[in-house]
């Protein structure tokens, strides 16, 4: 069996950390369209229909997560292949995993707030 070029490694590399980059970017446009929807509809939604919108949230957010974990744990086994050929990696990934593991559990949060507990929340007949 052939072993992987450093270039093919590399290149594999970047490819994990532009999936988590559009994993994340999605998972953002998730939130931002569940509070506008939540804005749009405070009036007309009742309490049964916005704890199904969070739950269907939370759903979709925990696959997220899952697939984040799951490329995470891919790019960190392909950073250690890179270490032990004595290729640097950006020290940055590390900053970047808390920064966005941060913005998602306060996202997550501050989505759930707003759907179900903001002040402006109506009641609506739904």
């Amino acid at each position: 069996m052939e072993s992987i070029s450093n270039y093919e490694l590399i290149q594999l590399f970047q490819n994990c950390l532009t999936f988590i980059d559009s994993q994340f970017q999605y998972w953002l446009s998730a939130s931002f369209a569940v509070v506008v929807a939540g804005f749009l509809a405070k009036d007309v939604l009742n309490r049964n229909a916005r704890v199904w919108v969070s739950i269907l949230y939370l759903v979709a957010s925990s696959l997220f997560a899952v697939k984040y974990y799951m490329a995470l744990q891919q790019s960190l086994f392909i950073g250690d292949e890179l270490a032990i050929r004595g290729i640097a990696w950006p020290s940055s990934v590390a900053g970047a995993v808390s920064v966005r593991a941060s913005l998602f559990i306060l996202g997550l949060l501050s989505t759930l707030w707003f759907t179900n507990f903001h002040p402006s929340v109506g009641k609506g007949e739904i």
